[in-house]
């Protein structure tokens, strides 16, 4: 139940994001030409959203290579969490401690890397 609704749904309402940001016009305009503090306050915000967006089609199913990279992709995303809870449950440090936060973030942004480099590696051998 818990996976068909929220993990289901998550993924669903996800994908419609990326669909709709890869086809949102974006107008650039210069900080002072914007009239209104609420205009200027959303332009810098938006400072920090990509420069654009690049559908990717990793077509797990194309050829043994690309499904060995993808049960490999599972494989590291399930150790991740595993040790998340190794951390906490059989080591005793607390949730909020800096080691499981800073543990996380680094996987986060060394993973969103790998991620890229192994699809440019599937894709352009």
């Amino acid at each position: 139940m818990d996976v068909l609704l929220c993990n289901g749904l998550g993924i669903y309402l996800g994908m419609l994001t990326c669909e709709y940001l890869s086809m949102k016009p974006y107008h650039w305009r210069g900080m002072w030409n914007i009239p209104t503090h609420k205009g200027k306050l959303w332009r810098f915000a938006s400072q920090f959203s990509p420069y654009s967006w690049m559908d990717f089609d990793w077509r797990p199913t194309a050829s043994l290579k690309r499904w060995f990279a993808m049960l490999g992709f599972i494989a590291m995303f399930l150790l991740a969490e595993l040790g998340t809870f190794y951390l906490k449950f059989i080591l005793w440090i607390p949730p909020p401690h800096f080691l499981c936060l800073g543990r996380l973030v680094f996987l986060l942004l060394a993973g969103g890397v790998a991620m890229r480099e192994t699809f440019e590696f599937l894709d352009n051998p």
